[in-house]
């Protein structure tokens, strides 16, 4: 297969990511903390209450994900493109 035809696909795929697919379930637990950040809380916030370290714990997964998601809501706005861009950038 050409690496072209892979580039091709990656970006026409690239242009339907507000749309397809719809959201996944874990979608939205990955991105809280950088939409509470944009919002003006705080990264940390309680997963679980039975968790040590609750409310101090970056929603078990480290602050890589949070930081790049919040500085794109910050000039994207709240949307599903501007979520799934580290993700598609990273693929």
């Amino acid at each position: 297969m050409s690496p072209w035809v892979i580039i091709l696909a990656a970006l026409l795929f690239g242009f339907a990511l507000d749309r397809y697919p719809t959201h996944y379930i874990d979608e939205a637990f990955f991105v809280f903390a950088a939409v509470r950040a944009a919002a003006g809380g705080p990264f940390t916030y309680r997963v679980s209450s039975q968790e040590p370290y609750g409310d101090s714990v970056w929603a078990l997964h480290g602050p890589l994900m949070p930081h790049i998601s919040y500085w794109l809501y910050r000039l994207f706005g709240f949307s599903l493109l501007a979520s799934r861009l580290p993700n598609y950038i990273a693929a």
